[in-house]
């Protein structure tokens, strides 16, 4: 996993460098979540997920394990509720309202109307291959960006200064500060109508905290967990889009005010439908040519040397 992450990070740097021979200092950059962004929940293999109503669709890759959960709250009863390429195991009715498309099997009860299930679909509405290609190059095209300002842990808090002006507020945060981060401040700098990206180091990180200063924002953050494996999310409201597309998700009692993208989820939560606002303006900074550079030659090495333990491995 991680030699095939640092080769996909290697390519990316390699991008980033021929647009900054293209285009100068200033790298345009669109922030849309493709074919995600049309989902509350993002899941690229399993979800497990028990006791709760959910507004918004859901798409799953793999497997999808519903206990007593009910998606698609808000959704037109002919739209796409839920999406899944593996099998479907629910003991109520899926969805709310809205289409299921099933790549595998649906097991239900007996008493469930299955006349919106569709199953052994062939030609399920997302390419979830092509999907984990572009969330894994997003996030990592997005963890390169220049900051526009600090991230500063203390006091059990985070405090967010931007530079006042950029329209894409970019910040670095270590993933151990966020696992201990209990409140954030109120933002300063920060323009009311600017797109925030947080970009979090750090392979095992649990959200947790007061975000009530994020809330006017919350359509416009996203939680960029370029580098989590593990993210635990506990009890609470998270204020804005989450993009994990390597993590585990384990969660308990939480609420996500955007959308939620993982490798796998499992626990309890819900969504609120907010969707997250693509950001498509100005230019952001892009990384110095020298740190890229430097990032390009050291990933090279490790990625070839990634290949040669996976040759090894095979042999």
């Amino acid at each position: 996993m991680k030699a095939i992450r640092l080769i996909n990070l290697l390519t990316v740097a390699v991008a980033a460098l021929a647009l900054l021979g293209l285009a100068g200092p200033a790298l345009a950059t669109n922030v849309n979540l493709g074919t995600a962004g049309a989902y509350s929940a993002f899941v690229l293999h399993d979800l497990d997920v028990r006791y709760n109503q959910t507004t918004g669709a859901y798409a799953v890759g793999g497997d999808a394990d519903l206990r007593s959960y009910t998606i698609g709250y808000g959704v037109g009863p002919s739209d796409n509720s839920l999406v899944v390429g593996g099998n479907l195991k629910s003991n109520i009715a899926p969805v709310a309202s809205g289409q299921v498309q099933v790549g595998g099997k649906a097991k239900l009860p007996s008493w469930v109307d299955r006349s919106n299930i569709h199953q052994k679909q062939s030609n399920l509405p997302v390419d979830f291959g092509a999907s984990q290609q572009y969330l894994e190059d997003l996030s990592g095209t997005l963890s390169l960006l220049q900051t526009t300002g600090a991230a500063t842990y203390k006091y059990g808090g985070i405090y967010l200064n931007g530079d006042g002006s950029s329209d894409l507020q970019v910040f670095n945060i270590s993933g151990n500060d966020l696992s201990n981060t209990n409140w954030w401040a109120a933002l300063s700098s920060i323009p009311s109508d600017a797109h925030i990206i947080l970009n979090v180091s750090g392979d095992d990180i649990s959200l947790q905290g007061g975000q009530q200063a994020l809330t006017d924002f919350s359509d416009k953050i996203l939680f960029n967990f370029y580098e989590a494996e593990q993210l635990a999310i506990n009890n609470i409201t998270v204020q804005g889009t989450i993009l994990a597309p390597y993590a585990e998700i384990l969660t308990s009692g939480a609420t996500i005010n955007g959308q939620i993208i993982a490798k796998q989820i499992e626990g309890s939560f819900n969504t609120t439908g907010q969707s997250y606002s693509p950001y498509s303006g100005g230019g952001a900074a892009a990384p110095e040519p020298g740190t890229l550079l430097l990032l390009a030659s050291a990933l090279g090495g490790a990625a070839g040397w990634g290949r040669l333990r996976l040759r090894r491995k095979k042999g």
